[in-house]
């Protein structure tokens, strides 16, 4: 094949190659934020390229350096980047030491395809220095128009100057990273680059539909100008059913979810503005009743692992996007350890960090299983630490022998967790082992604390950002909320009406009681109502910040006043079984607020029970034999029994469930019946029956009588 020129002078470009004198190669370069050392690796520690590791294969990432954009080579190290800025934008200021001319730049960007990770920016704009001041570049032209990984071209009119300044705006959930910058003196035409609106494209993800939600995605292509100006986007919604509740999470991204309280057609609307054009489009969308997902947390976690092959990609297994199609799909899609010291039969890790508490109850693995030295493993245990700093054994309830199917998500059922930090040990079948996909799914909430907030008449009260939520456990934890308006006609007036919200974490549509009274500035507190909480032993409790009360002219309110508890500690939770009350100051009144702790061992789910007999319910007594049916009443009778008794264990409530769905599972359906005329010898000749057919082989139909 023969390359034409113009796709040799590409292929140069990209390497940073085009027979132009690079006036930036060797400038000193300062940046407004740098990281003072680089990233851990994505592999452990002790397969770092450090020589601790004989056989590490592995390159460590170097320390970012601002002087790495003018070294004049565009291979991804060295290179600058600003990881864990603080900043809205950066920016790079070249210093060419003497005033030189330059009418066009290459800029080369850094993508390492990773989670949070460093990436193309959403936008960058170049201005020099004219000697008092900072100017933008002019006429502009920009191949390809939105930054992307590699090499960017951008053409200007010719400017003299000794100074530089790229300014980058990170993508959202990234960070940027620059290898190269090279400027150069064209010589070439330069036309008129005016403004142009921005072009915007929506569509509904249909592949992550879910019950009452729906992700609507957009994309935008914009020329960067005004470059003194922010590119902005909003989602909005225009129509809906009537009397249906919506919400859009994220309505200032790219991609957001719109969540209903009601099935049905909605439209929205998608506008991006450059700051002085902007341009729209309208979408319809469908929102459909679903069966429930499960919320996985491990999608806000941080991986880790003792050790990962470095052509493997740890962030694989909590990446919402990678659904494996099999267990083989190749490498650099999820973890995994071949090559790990120990070989068969060592035990290994994989974990997650939150920076928040989460509780999990079921773990969904995806093995990774090539056939060869990557193997299922033989054995698992799972640990989590607990406030105290201490690792702690879990309690898995699923057998590995019932979860080391291949090509398949394998649930894996724990007695629940809180914690911050996870780690499931394997012990190794073979050389090595992996996982495309680990999933950690919350405990389900049962209940939400409702929600109270009493206003003088004519004032707009402040919602809470979170509610209280009681976990299937019993434990509390808090979920954000984000809340419809609330207008000045709403509290106008004496009354008491109501506002939706919608659960940050579950999509889930929450609903708040607001009671306007003329008087509630001259109100007082009169009763305070007392609170419970459980937690797992060696966790401290959650501790609600304010409490309801009740006023003397009949309002209520659970979300103004504050209450301060006195200091938990951990030996008062370390006990299973153990319960005890304290009390808590409540602001504006001298009444106190009392809380009792339960402390829990053996944390008892009982959401698998109530799932199993709400499904058990459809089923009806009159479609089944009587034996058949008797079996499922009698499971029904004894698992509703079972959610009664406080003192149930797991073992009692699995099973319970197995026995749900055992009866389920030998349902007899009754054969049709219809009356007909006895065709036999026998007492019952010639009379009319309704029953079940009996045949003589013949064709006539005859009684049992004269069977």
């Amino acid at each position: 094949m023969t390359l034409t020129d113009e796709k040799v002078t590409e292929m140069l470009k990209k390497a940073g190659i085009n027979g132009l004198e690079n006036m930036a190669e060797g400038a000193d370069v300062e940046a407004t934020y740098t990281p003072a050392k680089a990233r851990e690796a994505a592999w452990a520690e002790k397969h770092r390229a450090d020589g601790s590791d004989s056989t590490s294969k592995a390159v460590n990432e170097t320390a970012p350096d601002p002087q790495a954009v003018t070294d004049g080579t565009t291979v991804n190290m060295p290179f600058w980047g600003n990881d864990q800025s603080p900043n809205k934008t950066d920016a790079l200021v070249i210093d060419l030491g003497e005033e030189k001319t330059i009418d066009m730049m290459d800029i080369y960007f850094y993508n390492d395809r990773q989670k949070d990770g460093y990436a193309e920016p959403a936008k960058y704009t170049l201005e020099y220095w004219d000697g008092t001041q900072w100017k933008h570049a002019e006429n502009q032209s920009r191949t390809p128009v939105v930054p992307k990984a590699n090499y960017n071209e951008d053409k200007f009119s010719k400017v003299t100057t000794s100074k530089v300044r790229v300014t980058v705006t990170n993508q959202e959930n990234h960070y940027t990273a620059i290898t190269e910058i090279q400027l150069f003196n064209e010589g070439g035409d330069r036309e008129v680059v005016e403004n142009q609106a921005p072009q915007v494209k929506v569509s509904v993800d249909e592949s992550k539909a879910e019950n009452m939600k729906a992700v609507l995605t957009a994309e935008c292509i914009d020329d960067g100008m005004p470059y003194d100006k922010e590119l902005t986007y909003k989602w909005e919604v225009i129509g809906k059913p009537e009397g249906a509740s919506a919400f859009l999470l994220n309505e200032q991204s790219l991609n957001t979810t719109l969540v209903a309280s009601a099935a049905g057609a909605y439209t929205v609307r998608f506008t991006a503005n450059d700051g002085e054009k902007s341009a729209s489009e309208e979408l319809g969308v469908e929102i459909r009743e679903m069966e429930v997902s499960r919320v996985d947390a491990a999608v806000n976690a941080k991986p880790s692992s003792d050790f990962t092959a470095s052509w493997e990609n740890l962030n694989g297994v909590n990446d919402p996007t990678f659904e494996p199609s099999s267990s083989n799909v190749g490498t650099n899609k999820g973890w995994g350890n071949w090559g790990c010291s120990g070989g068969t039969g060592s035990e290994h890790w994989i974990g997650y960090t939150w920076n928040e508490k989460v509780s999990i109850n079921e773990l969904a693995i995806y093995w990774y299983d090539d056939g060869g030295g990557t193997r299922v493993p033989r054995a698992y245990r799972l640990q989590y630490k607990n406030d105290a700093g201490e690792w702690t054994d879990a309690e898995i309830l699923t057998d590995i022998k019932n979860a080391s199917r291949k090509n398949a998500y394998n649930t894996i059922e724990i007695q629940p967790v809180t914690t911050k930090e996870l780690r499931l040990y394997v012990t190794l079948s073979a050389a090595g082992t992996g996982i495309y996909r680990f999933k950690t799914y919350e405990t389900p909430a049962k209940e939400i604390h409702p929600v109270y907030a009493a206003t003088k008449t004519g004032v707009i009260p402040t919602l809470p950002e979170y509610v209280t939520v009681v976990l299937s456990t019993g434990e509390m934890k808090e979920q954000t909320v984000r809340w419809n308006e609330i207008t000045q006609e709403m509290v106008a007036q004496d009354g008491t009406f109501e506002v939706t919200g919608i659960n940050g974490t579950t999509g889930d549509i929450v609903t708040a009681t607001v009671i306007a009274r003329s008087d509630m500035d001259k109100a007082t507190i009169s009763t305070v109502d007392a609170v419970e909480v459980s937690t797992i032993a060696g966790n401290l409790p959650y501790l609600p910040k304010t409490v309801k009360v009740g006023y003397n002219n009949g309002a209520q309110d659970s979300v103004s006043v504050k209450v301060t508890w006195p200091e938990i500690t951990l030996e008062q939770v370390g006990k299973p079984g153990a319960s005890f009350t304290v009390e808590g100051d409540v602001e504006g009144t001298s009444a106190k607020a009392r809380l009792t702790v339960h402390v829990m061992g053996d944390t008892v789910d009982t959401s698998k029970l109530e799932e199993a007999l709400e499904n058990a319910k459809k089923y009806s007594e009159k479609d089944y034999t009587a034996e058949s049916y008797g079996k499922l009443a009698s499971a029904i009778a004894e698992a509703q029994d079972l959610l009664e008794n406080p003192e149930a264990t797991n073992t009692q409530i699995n099973a319970a469930v197995a026995a749900i769905n055992d009866a389920i599972d030998g349902l007899v359906e009754k054969k049709p019946s219809r009356s007909f005329a006895c065709r036999g010898e026998g007492t019952g000749a010639g009379e009319i029956y309704s029953g079940i057919l009996r045949s003589t082989g013949r064709g006539n139909q005859r009684c049992r009588s004269c069977d």
